[in-house]
């Protein structure tokens, strides 16, 4: 191109074009690679979702993305930069689902066809390319877009397969139950990462409730209750176990009939369940509270008390700041949930299917036209513990709560039986490679990838 003086008020945009048809017709960008023998500097695209138009978020990361790489350039490496497109998972299925009107994951196989349901998924896929294409081109941005690698691509899944069965040989994969956050709608795990997506986790209404555990106990002939507080109801017919802090200070409080126990902290929270002024009869650390055993609120899985279910047992993440310093434990329903009942050799129980309604197990809330979820579930489940005499008291909690990022509903933190990566067996080896990078800025080196 030949130099021109720009005027005082310069048409920008047919300068851009002028600029954008001669790096098209002299092929600058693939001289720019070709040109170059020497060392490579590869750059595979972090591929984006091809389910619309690229948003602002999009456009920005490219700018930087095209930047490095024309750094690169200009410093004499020979720079591929190959574009991407992320062809699985729930944003591309949502998409589908709502084009073809199926509201139910199980039409999909029984009505529609798989074949027909992976078509539309290709169609989504292909569709929005050249609007894509187009926004890359304006922005001016230097990749192989025509060049590009797709993950629906035969030769891509296969090195995805080929990559696990290697970690397979090498022992680093297993199968086992891990909690995770679960959408009942699109009927699928999602990760962390997922639930830390724009607009993921807001504000919910949820109802609490404290309920009541008969003990073995009983002071001058009235009966000990240890109390548990939870803004899952739904997950009490899974209780298996309670936990308590070791060293908090626990108090039995007599309210007339009956002896509560609760952490001695949290008794003037309860006003209308512990009296204004308590009548604390006895104290004690929660290490005292140990193995103490407990009536099941319901008796779904009464046998697992021969496995070590319905005692009080140790957590270090029981504190004194929310609800009554013991926490209820359903071990498919919550990470630490999880852990305590496997470190204290506790069964797994999970009784929700993977549409979000209890399954047959449980019998009070078993609904055969599985018109609701749990959380739905919660108004029936409250109002069967008072009957039941218990629960002492209830209300509403307005808190951050995780959602799917895709479909916007409500997550559910539910145990699956899935293969894992056994990443304790790479982590020392890990922390020692994060070492010897280059990290920018180098704040990320022990921070967000450093943990």
């Amino acid at each position: 191109m030949k130099h021109q003086e720009l005027s005082a008020k310069p048409a920008l945009n047919l300068i851009q074009e002028e600029i954008l048809d001669f790096w098209k017709e002299e092929q600058i960008f693939e001289r720019s690679v070709e040109e170059r023998t020497g060392e490579e500097v590869v750059f595979y695209d972090g591929p984006p979702f091809p389910t619309g138009k690229p948003h602002h978020g999009t456009v920005l990361v490219s700018f930087i993305k095209d930047m490095i790489a024309r750094y690169q350039t200009m410093k004499g490496y020979r720079v591929p930069r190959v574009w991407g497109w992320d062809c699985h998972g729930l944003p591309i299925e949502n998409q589908a689902e709502t084009l073809l009107g199926i509201s139910d994951k199980n039409e999909i196989e029984k009505s529609l066809g798989i074949d027909k349901f992976n078509d539309k998924c290709f169609e989504i896929v292909s569709s929005n390319n050249e609007a894509w294409k187009e926004y890359v081109e304006q922005m001016a941005r230097w990749v192989d877009y025509d060049g590009a690698y797709k993950t629906m691509h035969a030769d891509f899944m296969e090195s995805v397969m080929w990559a696990f069965k290697q970690c397979y040989d090498k022992g680093y994969i297993y199968r086992d139950y891990r909690v995770t956050p679960y959408c009942m709608h699109c009927e699928t795990s999602l990760s962390i990462s997922d639930t830390r997506e724009s607009d993921s986790t807001r504000l919910r209404q949820d109802r609490w409730i404290i309920a009541r555990f008969q003990t073995e106990e009983t002071i001058e002939g009235k009966p000990v209750y240890f109390l548990a507080w939870t803004t899952t109801p739904w997950t009490l017919p899974s209780n298996l176990c309670l936990a308590v802090g070791e060293n908090l200070d626990y108090a039995y409080v007599d309210v007339g009939d009956s002896i509560y126990v609760a952490c001695k902290n949290t008794l003037a929270n309860f006003e209308k369940v512990f009296g204004k002024h308590p009548a604390i009869v006895r104290e004690c650390k929660g290490s005292d509270l140990l193995g103490k055993s407990y009536t099941p609120l319901f008796d779904y899985f009464a046998d697992k008390k021969a496995n070590g279910a319905f005692r009080v047992v140790s957590a270090e993440y029981v504190g004194s700041e929310e609800g009554v310093g013991i926490v209820h434990t359903a071990p498919a329903f919550g990470e630490d949930d999880y852990w305590t009942c496997k470190n204290n050799h506790i069964p797994l129980v999970n009784p929700v299917d993977e549409k979000g309604h209890f399954t047959e197990e449980i019998t009070d809330f078993y609904d055969p036209s599985q018109q609701k979820n749990v959380i739905e579930m919660n108004p029936a489940i409250i109002r069967f513990l008072y009957e039941q005499k218990k629960a002492v008291a209830d209300g509403t909690i307005e808190h951050n709560y995780p959602h799917c990022w895709r479909c916007k509903r409500p997550l559910i933190y539910k145990a699956m039986d899935a293969w894992y990566f056994d990443i304790g067996k790479l982590k020392d080896r890990l922390v020692r490679c994060n070492e010897e990078i280059h990290w920018v800025p180098e704040t990320v080196k022990h921070g967000r990838f450093g943990n």
